[in-house]
């Protein structure tokens, strides 16, 4: 009788923390084509911008790329194949892109580029470009799933999920690589990333699901 109780507590908590992690597999975010960036000063990247809806249709996605400004400076936005309207903003710190379908009855699914960003090297030396995002924020990078009805459309993008690059300004060309943050880049808003939250919950709820095992363990024995 015991055994078969610890049996089942065991499969439970499997179950808990495997549909926890497909949760997350399967998050909406934000990517960058590559990990990592180098050339030499006075030269130009170019970054693409790359859309993971998880398992939703979305309809529009804003995009919010921070980075140190005295290492990089942004040239121009090219519009990718994902969304048929993209327009940007760009700013010293910050570059912002908006796509969206063109009218409300369209929806895209699967991976795929927003835009590409070219940027000069000004220095030497490293940075990170980070999507800011903050759900609470009025200014954030979003993905928003596709409603019919076009109205409350929900923000389906989990901060915790979207990728980072590292930019390195020196010798070099263009490459990939492991991410490697080395310098906190200049936000939109002073408001700062979210992620944590998401992580912090994960945590506690599997933290409770041991603890409520352990408690059940200790009566059985």
């Amino acid at each position: 009788m015991r055994k078969t109780a610890l049996i089942i507590v065991a499969i439970a908590i499997a179950v808990l923390v495997y549909s926890k992690s497909a949760s997350a597999v399967s998050a909406a975010s934000l990517q960058f084509d590559k990990s990592t960036y180098s050339a030499a000063v006075g030269s130009t990247i170019t970054v693409g911008v790359v859309i993971n809806p998880g398992t939703d249709a979305v309809s529009s996605s804003d995009v919010h790329i921070t980075y140190d400004p005295a290492i990089l400076q942004p040239i121009t936005v090219t519009p990718g194949t994902y969304f048929p309207s993209v327009t940007n903003s760009l700013a010293s710190g910050n570059v912002s892109i908006y796509g969206t379908v063109n009218d409300a009855a369209s929806s895209k699914t699967g991976d795929g580029t927003i835009a590409t960003v070219t940027f000069n090297v000004l220095s030497n030396g490293s940075t990170t470009l980070k999507y800011f995002c903050d759900t609470s924020s009025a200014v954030t990078s979003s993905v928003i799933k596709y409603d019919p009805s076009n109205i409350n459309a929900p923000n389906v993008i989990v901060c915790s999920q979207n990728g980072t690059a590292t930019v390195t300004g020196g010798s070099g060309s263009s490459g990939s690589g492991g991410s490697n943050p080395l310098a906190t880049p200049t936000p939109p808003t002073s408001l700062p990333t979210t992620g944590t939250v998401e992580n912090l919950s994960l945590f506690s709820i599997i933290g409770a699901a041991l603890l409520v095992a352990g408690g059940i363990v200790k009566f059985l024995l």
